[in-house]
């Protein structure tokens, strides 16, 4: 009994392997007869995977086909997706789609599709393409997976930051002189490696937010460059005329095309990074007697007049020179000792912004009583002069030398018919010779006058005794 079931098990099995052995050659060569899709989305312009953001914009789609019918009329719909939210992108409200009809020559083989769009404001977004094949109005393919990177291009999202600095000495800071270069370092990002550029910049006035006008003309520049990678940076220099800039802020606007196309702009009036300044230097000086100060001194052959330099609004870190000078008042002309001008000057290193430096001018004065000194100053950068002061009226660096001090004149002596010897010494005796004492002549005569009157007093006496007797 068990011997007949083994017998039955084994024809079925036979039977079965058998049936495999003919069905599935067929089953999977109708497999194989299955149409599919494989899809890859360019830009038509170039075929890369990355575009701009422009006004007239051309994906092409490259579809793939395999298992067609030979000979057969199919129809390809495709429609772009917008990646972060897996629905159709729409422009102006309406979705982008697109189709094309076609008889399959071979099993295998491709067809484009174009999708034309206004493209201006996709910057930094993914567009997918969806495909689906149809045959007689029945689908029988699609390609439609959101993640895929063959279907998927990007629009880039250019950016820029500039930072401006004096060219000379990579500062934020400058002195206005005539000739000026400010270099303005553009750092871009989210380029199309390959592609070619033009950056294109101007000078504005910061405050009008107008173009910095010099000689009634804009002050631009602008270079072209190919992008090796996708960040990175270009250097644009503006040499101008800068000698009447003192205190003017000036900003630097960039703007970057492809193709004649905007693609990134920077346009802050009020970006740091963006701005540098024209200093506007200026001295006030106060001169003084160094030995105490005052603003009087004797012209002794020795004097020294110190003057006392204060600045403000100059470059931390450069190195500057004050000269001197020292003016007659009276002429409006520089005083001159022995035939020469009395000048100096000292260099120094501004540690702040603001401080103050010192000049002593030591010469021979004594030939200067009563005259009127001003101290005349002049502040050099690098050889140009950044701030004067030259005010002949100005109090502050003037010095007074004290007028010459004159002995008392010798009065004349009274005339006497008595010998010289035989005069009466009523004067006293001083260094500055035999002078008589205040008041001398004045006692003298009244002691003359009151002699006279006793004398006279005795003699009526006397006479009238004589007459009585």
């Amino acid at each position: 009994m068990g011997r007949k079931y083994v017998i039955r098990i084994l024809a079925l099995l036979s039977v079965i392997s058998l049936f495999f052995n003919l069905m599935l050659p067929k089953a999977s060569a109708e497999i194989e007869k299955i149409p599919s899709l494989k899809t890859t989305a360019t830009n038509k312009a170039d075929g890369g995977k990355e575009m701009h953001a422009k006004e007239s914009i051309t994906i092409q789609d490259k579809v793939e086909y395999t298992n067609l019918v030979v000979g057969k009329e199919y129809t390809v719909k495709g429609k772009l997706m917008n990646k972060v939210i897996n629905k159709p992108l729409l422009i102006d409200g309406k979705e982008v789609t697109a189709e094309t009809k076609f008889t399959a020559k071979e099993k295998n083989g491709f067809v484009t599709l174009d999708f034309p769009f206004v493209g201006a404001e996709q910057q930094g977004r993914e567009v997918v393409v969806f495909e689906e094949l149809y045959q007689d109005g029945v689908l029988v393919a699609t390609h439609a997976d959101i993640n895929d990177v063959g279907q998927t291009v990007r629009f880039v999202e250019p950016t820029i930051k500039t930072t401006a600095t004096n060219k000379a000495d990579g500062g934020k800071e400058m002195h206005a002189k005539d000739s000026i270069t400010i270099q303005d370092k553009v750092e871009y990002k989210d380029l199309i490696v390959g592609k070619e550029y033009v950056v294109k910049g101007k000078l504005m006035n910061k405050v009008t937010n107008k173009p910095l006008l010099i000689d009634g003309k804009e002050v631009t520049a602008e270079t072209k460059f190919t992008a090796k990678e996708k960040n990175g940076f270009v250097t644009l220099d503006f040499p101008f005329v800068g000698a009447e800039q003192q205190g003017r802020e000036v900003v630097v606007f960039e703007e970057v095309y492809e193709d004649g196309v905007l693609v990134a702009i920077q346009s802050d009036i009020n970006d740091v990074g963006q701005t540098v300044r024209f200093v506007e230097p200026t001295i006030k000086t106060t001169a003084t007697n160094k030995a105490d100060g005052g603003k009087e001194m004797y012209a002794n052959e020795s004097v020294t007049i110190q003057d006392k330099v204060e600045y403000k609004d100059l470059i931390v870190g450069k190195e500057y020179v004050a000269k001197g000078k020292l003016m007659d008042k009276a002429t409006k002309k520089p005083l001159l000792v022995d035939g020469k001008e009395v000048a100096v000057e000292s260099k120094f290193t501004a540690k702040e912004k603001n401080g103050s430096i010192t000049l002593d001018f030591t010469f021979n004065a004594s030939k200067l009583h009563g005259k009127e000194v001003v101290v005349f100053e002049e502040l050099y950068q690098d050889d140009i002069l950044v701030a004067i002061n030259v005010d002949i009226e100005d109090a502050g660096h003037t010095v007074k030398f004290k007028e010459k001090k004159l002995g008392k004149p010798q009065p004349e002596k009274p005339q006497s018919e008595k010998p010289q010897s035989e005069q009466p010494k009523t004067g006293k005796t001083s260094k500055a010779g035999t002078l008589p004492a205040t008041g001398g002549n004045m006692y003298f005569t009244w002691f003359s006058v009151g002699a006279g009157l006793l004398l006279l007093t005795i003699g009526a006496i006397l006479f009238i005794k004589r007459r009585n007797a």
